[in-house]
């Protein structure tokens, strides 16, 4: 048998072998006895430590090491192997050992063990025990296997472990062959047959155990759920396979990323934005930005003096990746003479059921005033208590929490000095939950900074920090931006490139700081870097940067960094950001759009903008200056909100055409139109509705890139038409004004309810004619929609379907988009007395090409002004006409109008679902004022002129005559419209049947022999004739004439 010393093995550096199977390993490099796959970390039990290995040669730097004694006192539990799906199935156990004569000397210290039982109840499991010297086959490492309670045992066969050199053991069981095969240092070690076992399945509750009572060491322990495939040659040695990949010594595991800086702070541009990350500032109570006075920042945040009620919260820190890692907090405090009853204040609080982190400021009434008390509570309750010194009265002072996750060791700073350590905090998972600041503080607090790592730092011999990471904390950069974008930002595109141009400029006072570095990623991908030396003149290196952003469905982020003395440093950090289009949203409740009943969080979307809030208080709109990402249930007083409509609108439109969408809603319920007039002597007004919008537009930087304003509005000013007609033409010459690139006003006409009168359609009826005198304006129907609760409207099946109405006729109209059909509201033409007997009056719409239906319920919402007689039925004629039935002579109309309804209910609609816009009092036309035969709306229609044709012309030269065609109901200016009749294989006889016609049918075998009767006066809505008679006459002819009712 062939043997191979461990000492003369060559080791080369590898990945990890890349198959399956490893659920268990042990490796010790960092120091624990964590498990570096799986999850059975390890527990020591009595004298158990992690030692160096310096033998360059094998695949590992650290090892185990057990003190030698008897069974049961010292070891390392890993805990239940069972639970890894072994001994059941195949599985491969390898592991290192190394045993000096001393180890032997000392006897029979078991290196594994998982084994357990006795004579009377029978033995299961693996053992495997070093021979002592004093037995026989003295420093042969002994596997007994037991299988399935039996009282007999087996043994694989070893060599002698030479003392003082590491070896490597491999126990292998393959459960398809039922064969478990022993191997020494890469050998398979052969004696007689391999030893078969039917089973251990029985060991799946046993915990494993390493080293009971060993004394030597034992590193890099795996375990595998399979039996690892390999070939030998001739000598047994291991050649290939995944057996001959396990010694293979792997990369070395990548240090720790840098702490990065994921939070920070400073008040600097007078918001309380974060200026690196996503956690923007939100203050509660009495707050306020102030001068700080600090040589180090400019700007503080005062807080008030009551706790719970005054204080600075900036989010939740879980994105962060802080809590179960390293961290560091870094803050600066300066507080007034404490008259706090409580007796504390807590300057930084992120703490929840118990965990988390908590620094507080005792107050001078009790014992220790002024001193910074810190703790630490960790899930299993650990406390560590930091103490500090004291933080004198009126003064700034700089506190530093750093927690190191690798040594699990939390250090506590004051000024710059070290002031006490703990070990032991173990985690603080969970506990990191959201961060509030000076909770009834009564004092300031400034340049607040979070990273998601322990910043390194040096000491010199009294505590003071003297260099490292931590030293650069309170660096006075000097940087001041004159343009740098925010976080969320939306860039208007410029259409013709479908990009925009994001400028970074400003300049540094910091003369030690030699260039500036500006990194772009896209979709958190490095895209793009710049740099630029600085040279200063009178104390200040101005720099500047223009990055173009493609308008698309990706984020942007920026991260500007200074270097000094060689070392690049991250001073800024600025996330999604993106290029698209820009809406506006304004009205009464119904643009507020906000939750009724149902969500329209479906359509939230990270790439659906909004800037500031809209908000009836000045100071709001004022302070509230940054970029979120847009949530639908409301606008008003809402972060984010832009109603559920308008949402809906914008989540339509970015997955169609993949740009961006930011939407400024200053909707605001139950007001009149002059609510939302301009202050003309002060535009900017933010005691206005319209200042206060106009202020964010132009904070946002998208004043002047608006596409286009959306209105709903009108409900207030029920019965007040001509007010809210010369109001809207008057907000609407204003908007033109601070608004110039709107391309398009989209009117919603305001239906029943919410103080609308059904039957008074004037107001409705001025919205609905705007366009006539405005060509850049469309209104939009509301009628149709259903999920009206006589107010307002759901979510499912209101407010969403007036999202897709309005995306739809967007996209037509700013999107270039292909699908005109039924997108626009029906609107009426004209209206005419179908019949002489004028019982029957036909409405004619702007779109003829759209489909129509009709519910015949619908009726009820026509009236006749001006007359008693009522609309009785209506139906769907002739090019999408509306053909209403009357129950008498209505000669004495002055006109027709469309009220709707509120609530659900009968309609009419295009094939889109889009209703009818009410109208109010159009005339109804009638008479033939020059008796040539053609009424005069026909001639008014085609012509132009109530006496514009000559009844006797062909004016489209088809053959026909003017009279013919109008009695037949055809275009007379087209070719290509002309009476004709089709006939089925059946005998169904068809023609285009027009309203205020009758029709009659003839047949005849022979054309010489003359027609036969078979109907007359068919009625235009009959749906053609059907000629059972002649159905089986081999040849046979038919006319259709057709006349007037």
């Amino acid at each position: 048998m062939k043997r191979v010393c461990a000492g003369l093995m060559v080791f080369v550096a590898a990945a990890l072998p890349s198959y399956a199977g490893l659920v268990a390993w042990w490796d010790f490099s960092d120091g624990t006895y964590r498990a570096r796959a799986g999850a059975l970390d390890g527990v020591a039990v009595g004298t158990v430590s992690v030692v160096d290995v310096t033998d360059s040669a094998v695949p590992f730097e650290k090892a185990l090491r057990t003190a030698a004694s008897g069974n049961n006192e010292n070891y390392l539990n890993i805990g239940n192997i069972g639970s890894l799906g072994i001994y059941s199935n195949s599985f491969t156990l390898s592991y290192w050992v190394k045993a000096s004569q001393a180890t032997v000397d000392a006897g029979s210290g078991e290196v594994w063990e998982s084994y357990s039982g006795s004579s009377a109840s029978g033995y299961e499991g693996i053992q495997s025990v070093l021979r002592k010297s004093s037995q026989s086959n003295a420093g042969k490492l002994y596997t007994v296997v037991a299988e399935n309670g039996t009282t007999s045992t087996k043994l694989l066969n070893h060599g002698i472990l030479t003392n003082d050199q590491w070896h490597w053991i491999v126990i292998r069981y393959d459960g398809a062959t039922d064969e478990l095969k022993y191997f020494e240092d890469g050998v398979h070690v052969v004696y007689r047959d391999e030893i078969r076992i039917a089973t251990l399945a029985t060991q799946l509750e046993r915990d494993a155990r390493l080293g009971d009572g060993f004394g030597g060491l034992i590193a890099d322990v795996r375990i595998y759920d399979t039996a690892l495939s390999f070939s030998t040659d001739d000598f047994g040695a291991v050649i290939s396979g995944e057996l001959s990949e396990v010694p293979l010594k792997p990369e070395p595991p990548a240090p720790p990323p840098p702490a990065k800086l994921v939070g920070h702070w400073d008040f600097s541009d007078g918001a309380y934005d974060d200026l690196v990350g996503s956690n923007e500032g939100d203050p509660r109570g009495i707050y306020s930005i102030v001068p700080s006075g600090n040589e180090y920042f400019a700007n503080a945040i005062e807080i008030g003096p009551t706790r719970n009620i005054d204080y600075f919260n900036v989010g939740t820190l879980e994105n962060l990746n802080i809590g179960t890692n390293s961290f560091t907090v870094s803050y600066w405090v300066k507080h007034a003479a404490f008259t706090n009853v409580n007796g504390y204040v807590n300057t930084f609080e992120s703490k929840q059921g118990g965990m988390g982190i908590t620094t507080v400021l005792r107050a001078s009434n009790i014992s220790n005033p002024n001193r910074a008390y810190t703790t630490m509570e960790s899930l299993d309750g650990t406390d560590g208590l930091l103490n500090g010194g004291t933080v004198a009265d009126g003064a700034w002072h700089w506190i530093v929490i750093r927690y190191d996750g690798e040594t699990d060791t939390a250090d506590y700073f004051e000024d710059g000095h070290l002031y006490d350590t703990e070990t032991g905090i173990f985690s603080l998972t969970d506990g990191l939950r959201k961060v509030f600041i000076g909770n009834g503080l009564d004092g300031q607090m400034g340049d607040i900074r979070i990273y998601n790592g322990a910043l390194s730092y040096t000491l010199d011999g009294t505590g003071d920090v003297v260099g490292g990471q931590l030293a650069t904390v309170t660096e006075n950069w000097g940087v001041e931006y004159a343009v740098c974008p925010s976080d969320y930002q939306l860039y208007p595109r410029d259409r013709a490139t479908d990009t925009a141009v994001v400028q970074i400029s400003g300049a540094v006072s910091n003369g030690a700081v030699s260039s500036v570095l500006l990194r772009v990623f896209r979709d958190d991908v490095l895209s793009s870097t710049a740099t630029q030396s600085l040279v200063f003149v009178d104390g200040a290196a101005p720099f500047a940067f223009d990055t173009t952003i493609a308008a698309e469905t990706n984020n942007y982020d920026f991260e500007i960094l200074l270097s000094k003395d060689g070392q690049e440093n991250l001073v800024r950090r600025v996330e999604d950001v993106v290029a698209g289009d820009v809406f506006v949203i304004q009205g009464q409740s119904n643009a507020d759009a906000r939750l009724y009943d149902g969500s329209a969080s479906e359509n939230e979307s990270p790439f659906i903008r909004t800037f500031g809030m809209n908000s009836d208080v000045a100071e709001v709109t004022e302070t509230t200056r940054k970029w979120f990402l847009a949530k639908g249930d409301g606008s008003r007083g809402i972060p984010g909100g832009v109603g559920q409509w308008g949402l809906r609108m914008a989540r339509l439109l970015v997955d169609e055409y993949q740009v961006p969408v930011a939407i400024l809603n200053g909707a605001h319920g139950g007001r009149p139109i002059d609510f939302f007039q301009r202050n003309d002597a002060m535009a900017k007004d933010l005691n206005t509705n319209y200042g206060r919008l106009l202020y964010r537009a132009q904070a946002a930087g998208v004043a002047d890139a608006i596409r286009s304003i959306l209105w709903y509005q009108g409900e207030s000013d029920q019965g007040d038409g001509d007010v809210h007609e010369t109001g809207f033409v008057a907000l609407y010459t204003d908007w033109k004004e601070d608004y110039p690139s709107v391309e398009r006003f989209y009117i919603h006409q305001v239906r029943v309810g919410c103080g609308v009168d059904k039957n008074d359609v004037d107001l409705r009826d001025r919205q609905r004619c705007l366009p006539d005198t405005y060509p850049d304006m469309t209104v939009m129907s509301t009628t149709g929609v259903n999920g009206h609760e006589g107010c307002h409207y759901f979510y499912e099946t209101g407010y969403k379907e007036i999202g897709n109405h309005i995306a739809a006729l967007v996209a037509v109209d700013l999107y270039g988009s292909a699908n005109t059909a039924n997108v626009t509201a029906p609107n009426v033409d004209y209206v005419y007395f179908s019949k002489p007997t004028c019982d029957e009056i036909t409405v004619v719409v702007r779109k003829p090409e759209d489909l129509l239906t009709f519910d015949a319920a619908a009726s009820a919402d026509f009236l006749l002004e001006g007359s008693p007689v009522a609309v009785t039925n209506g139906v769907i004629g002739a090019n999408n006409t509306m053909v209403l039935s009357l129950d008498g002579d209505a000669s004495g109309a002055t006109g027709l109008s469309y009220t709707g309804h509120s609530y659900d209910g009968a309609w009419v609609t295009n094939a889109a679902g889009v209703g009818l816009l009410t109208f109010y009092n159009v005339p109804v036309r009638k008479g033939d004022s020059d008796n040539d035969g053609l009424a005069d709306e026909w001639e008014a229609h085609f012509f132009g002129d109530a006496m514009g044709a000559s009844p006797n012309e062909d004016s489209d030269s088809d053959g026909q005559s003017n009279l013919q065609e109008y009695i037949a109901g055809c275009d007379p200016t087209s070719s290509n419209s002309f009476f004709s009749a089709r006939l089925s294989s059946d005998c169904v006889l068809g023609w285009n049947e027009v309203s205020g016609r009758v029709y009659s049918v003839y047949w005849t075998s022979n054309l010489l022999g003359g027609f036969q009767c078979l109907e007359s006066n068919i009625p235009w809505t009959g749906s053609g004739f059907v000629d059972a008679a002649h159905h089986a006459e081999p040849l046979g002819f038919y006319r259709v004439e057709v006349q007037l009712q």
